[in-house]
Protein backbone atom coordinates (compact mmCIF):
# COMPACT_ATOMS: atom_id res chain seq x y z
CA UNK A 1 0.00 0.00 0.00
CA UNK A 2 1.79 3.08 -1.17
CA UNK A 3 1.78 6.51 0.82
CA UNK A 4 -1.08 8.31 -0.27
CA UNK A 5 -0.88 12.10 -1.51
CA UNK A 6 -3.42 13.02 1.05
CA UNK A 7 -0.41 12.33 3.91
CA UNK A 8 0.87 15.78 2.61
CA UNK A 9 -2.60 17.42 3.09
CA UNK A 10 -5.32 18.56 5.88
CA UNK A 11 -5.56 14.26 5.61
CA UNK A 12 -8.31 13.73 8.24
CA UNK A 13 -11.01 16.20 6.58
CA UNK A 14 -10.27 15.33 3.60
CA UNK A 15 -10.17 11.70 4.23
CA UNK A 16 -13.80 12.16 6.08
CA UNK A 17 -15.25 14.34 2.78
CA UNK A 18 -14.28 11.10 1.19
CA UNK A 19 -15.91 8.77 2.68
CA UNK A 20 -18.03 6.63 0.74
CA UNK A 21 -21.34 6.89 1.82
CA UNK A 22 -22.00 2.91 2.15
CA UNK A 23 -19.42 3.43 5.10
CA UNK A 24 -22.11 6.08 6.82
CA UNK A 25 -25.57 6.10 8.43
CA UNK A 26 -27.49 7.56 5.08
CA UNK A 27 -28.56 10.12 7.33
CA UNK A 28 -25.53 11.66 6.72
CA UNK A 29 -24.47 12.72 3.05
CA UNK A 30 -21.28 14.31 1.08
CA UNK A 31 -23.08 17.61 1.34
CA UNK A 32 -22.98 17.48 4.79
CA UNK A 33 -19.82 16.20 5.63
CA UNK A 34 -18.09 18.84 3.45
CA UNK A 35 -20.13 21.30 5.45
CA UNK A 36 -19.08 19.94 8.66
CA UNK A 37 -15.25 20.05 8.05
CA UNK A 38 -15.85 23.78 6.58
CA UNK A 39 -17.64 25.18 9.96
CA UNK A 40 -15.28 23.42 12.00
CA UNK A 41 -12.24 25.16 10.01
CA UNK A 42 -14.10 28.32 9.94
CA UNK A 43 -14.08 28.10 13.44
CA UNK A 44 -18.27 27.75 13.54
CA UNK A 45 -19.91 25.13 15.70
CA UNK A 46 -19.53 22.36 13.30
CA UNK A 47 -23.06 21.16 13.31
CA UNK A 48 -25.62 20.21 10.73
CA UNK A 49 -29.24 19.10 10.55
CA UNK A 50 -29.15 15.18 9.82
CA UNK A 51 -32.25 13.71 7.71
CA UNK A 52 -33.57 12.16 10.55
CA UNK A 53 -34.03 15.95 11.43
CA UNK A 54 -31.29 15.81 14.22
CA UNK A 55 -28.21 17.24 15.00
CA UNK A 56 -24.98 15.93 13.90
CA UNK A 57 -21.80 17.38 15.29
CA UNK A 58 -18.19 17.53 14.71
CA UNK A 59 -16.63 17.54 17.85
CA UNK A 60 -12.75 17.64 16.74
CA UNK A 61 -11.01 17.00 13.79
CA UNK A 62 -7.07 17.72 13.74
CA UNK A 63 -4.67 16.13 10.71
CA UNK A 64 -4.85 12.79 12.44
CA UNK A 65 -8.24 12.55 14.27
CA UNK A 66 -11.61 13.24 14.29
CA UNK A 67 -15.01 12.76 16.54
CA UNK A 68 -18.30 13.03 15.29
CA UNK A 69 -21.54 12.61 16.78
CA UNK A 70 -23.69 11.74 14.43
CA UNK A 71 -26.99 11.01 16.34
CA UNK A 72 -27.86 10.78 20.07
CA UNK A 73 -27.43 7.09 19.54
CA UNK A 74 -24.28 7.02 17.39
CA UNK A 75 -20.46 8.85 17.48
CA UNK A 76 -17.25 7.58 15.97
CA UNK A 77 -13.77 8.15 16.60
CA UNK A 78 -11.39 8.42 13.41
CA UNK A 79 -7.96 8.19 13.46
CA UNK A 80 -4.70 7.47 11.27
CA UNK A 81 -1.90 5.47 12.37
CA UNK A 82 1.55 5.50 10.62
CA UNK A 83 2.95 1.93 10.22
CA UNK A 84 6.30 0.12 10.31
CA UNK A 85 6.03 0.02 6.58
CA UNK A 86 5.83 3.52 6.27
CA UNK A 87 2.16 3.55 5.27
CA UNK A 88 -0.94 4.49 7.01
CA UNK A 89 -4.11 2.98 8.11
CA UNK A 90 -7.38 4.47 8.93
CA UNK A 91 -8.67 3.66 12.51
CA UNK A 92 -12.63 3.60 12.90
CA UNK A 93 -14.49 3.28 16.10
CA UNK A 94 -18.52 3.44 15.81
CA UNK A 95 -20.00 3.55 19.39
CA UNK A 96 -24.13 2.70 19.13
CA UNK A 97 -25.54 3.82 22.52
CA UNK A 98 -28.82 2.46 23.13
CA UNK A 99 -28.84 3.69 26.06
CA UNK A 100 -25.94 1.08 27.04
CA UNK A 101 -22.86 1.37 24.81
CA UNK A 102 -21.25 -1.12 22.50
CA UNK A 103 -18.25 -0.43 20.04
CA UNK A 104 -17.18 -1.64 16.94
CA UNK A 105 -13.61 -1.35 15.98
CA UNK A 106 -12.85 -1.27 12.15
CA UNK A 107 -9.86 -0.44 10.04
CA UNK A 108 -9.04 0.52 6.02
CA UNK A 109 -6.69 1.89 3.95
CA UNK A 110 -6.48 5.56 2.89
CA UNK A 111 -8.79 4.80 -0.05
CA UNK A 112 -11.13 3.43 2.71
CA UNK A 113 -10.61 -0.18 1.63
CA UNK A 114 -11.52 -2.54 4.62
CA UNK A 115 -8.76 -4.14 6.36
CA UNK A 116 -8.80 -7.36 8.45
CA UNK A 117 -9.49 -6.38 11.74
CA UNK A 118 -7.32 -9.22 13.00
CA UNK A 119 -4.31 -8.46 10.96
CA UNK A 120 -4.60 -4.57 13.97
CA UNK A 121 -5.83 -6.01 16.98
CA UNK A 122 -6.68 -8.94 18.48
CA UNK A 123 -10.04 -9.91 20.06
CA UNK A 124 -10.57 -8.61 23.72
CA UNK A 125 -13.03 -11.05 25.16
CA UNK A 126 -15.24 -9.12 27.36
CA UNK A 127 -14.08 -11.99 30.34
CA UNK A 128 -10.93 -10.20 30.75
CA UNK A 129 -13.08 -6.86 31.62
CA UNK A 130 -13.47 -8.26 34.84
CA UNK A 131 -11.77 -8.89 37.61
CA UNK A 132 -12.13 -10.43 41.29
CA UNK A 133 -10.88 -8.10 43.71
CA UNK A 134 -9.66 -9.84 47.17
CA UNK A 135 -12.39 -8.27 48.97
CA UNK A 136 -15.15 -10.70 47.18
CA UNK A 137 -15.33 -14.46 48.03
CA UNK A 138 -15.99 -16.50 44.19
CA UNK A 139 -19.66 -16.75 45.17
CA UNK A 140 -20.16 -12.57 45.10
CA UNK A 141 -17.49 -12.08 42.52
CA UNK A 142 -19.95 -14.72 39.67
CA UNK A 143 -23.31 -13.04 41.15
CA UNK A 144 -22.06 -9.39 40.52
CA UNK A 145 -20.99 -10.51 37.04
CA UNK A 146 -24.14 -11.58 36.57
CA UNK A 147 -25.45 -8.25 36.15
CA UNK A 148 -23.31 -7.87 33.10
CA UNK A 149 -25.50 -10.05 30.91
CA UNK A 150 -25.52 -9.57 28.16
CA UNK A 151 -21.83 -8.33 28.12
CA UNK A 152 -21.30 -5.01 25.58
CA UNK A 153 -17.71 -4.33 25.16
CA UNK A 154 -17.29 -0.03 25.06
CA UNK A 155 -14.24 1.29 22.94
CA UNK A 156 -12.75 4.67 22.98
CA UNK A 157 -10.21 5.62 21.05
CA UNK A 158 -8.19 8.57 21.91
CA UNK A 159 -5.06 10.40 21.03
CA UNK A 160 -1.89 10.84 23.55
CA UNK A 161 0.34 13.66 24.39
CA UNK A 162 3.62 13.00 22.46
CA UNK A 163 6.73 12.45 24.08
CA UNK A 164 8.35 14.81 21.42
CA UNK A 165 9.02 18.43 22.88
CA UNK A 166 9.60 19.68 19.94
CA UNK A 167 7.59 18.23 17.53
CA UNK A 168 4.13 17.60 19.29
CA UNK A 169 2.34 16.13 17.17
CA UNK A 170 4.94 14.55 15.00
CA UNK A 171 4.95 11.35 16.99
CA UNK A 172 1.36 10.94 18.22
CA UNK A 173 0.25 7.94 19.65
CA UNK A 174 -3.86 6.67 19.59
CA UNK A 175 -4.69 4.57 22.66
CA UNK A 176 -7.80 1.80 22.47
CA UNK A 177 -9.83 1.43 25.93
CA UNK A 178 -11.90 -1.33 26.23
CA UNK A 179 -14.77 -1.38 28.97
CA UNK A 180 -17.45 -2.92 29.45
CA UNK A 181 -20.93 -0.98 29.62
CA UNK A 182 -22.89 -0.58 32.80
CA UNK A 183 -25.63 -2.08 33.10
CA UNK A 184 -28.88 -0.37 33.53
CA UNK A 185 -29.46 -0.82 37.53
CA UNK A 186 -29.69 0.88 40.33
CA UNK A 187 -26.77 3.76 41.29
CA UNK A 188 -26.23 1.15 44.44
CA UNK A 189 -26.14 -1.33 42.42
CA UNK A 190 -23.20 0.10 40.38
CA UNK A 191 -21.09 1.16 43.06
CA UNK A 192 -21.07 -2.60 43.53
CA UNK A 193 -20.05 -3.24 40.43
CA UNK A 194 -17.51 -0.70 40.22
CA UNK A 195 -14.62 -2.77 41.82
CA UNK A 196 -15.26 -5.50 39.47
CA UNK A 197 -14.82 -3.69 36.22
CA UNK A 198 -11.51 -3.52 34.50
CA UNK A 199 -10.10 -1.24 31.63
CA UNK A 200 -7.75 -2.31 29.15
CA UNK A 201 -5.49 0.02 27.58
CA UNK A 202 -4.01 -1.40 24.00
CA UNK A 203 -1.18 0.87 22.52
CA UNK A 204 -0.05 1.14 18.44
CA UNK A 205 3.31 -0.68 18.43
CA UNK A 206 3.40 0.30 14.47
CA UNK A 207 2.13 -3.00 13.70
CA UNK A 208 -0.57 -3.97 15.67
CA UNK A 209 -2.37 -2.44 19.38
CA UNK A 210 -0.87 -4.47 22.03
Amino acid sequence: MAVSALQAQPRMGLLWRNMPDSLLPAYINADKRNAMVDYYNMGETAEVMNELDGISVMDTLTATYAKVTLSSALDMQLALLPTAKGDTVICRVSTVSAPAKESRVEFFDLKWNRLPTTDFLDEVPAEQLLARPDTLNEEEFRQLCSFFEPRMVYVQLAPEPSQNTESPNKNENFTLSFSLSTPLTSKYDKEKLEPIMVQRKLKWNGEKYK
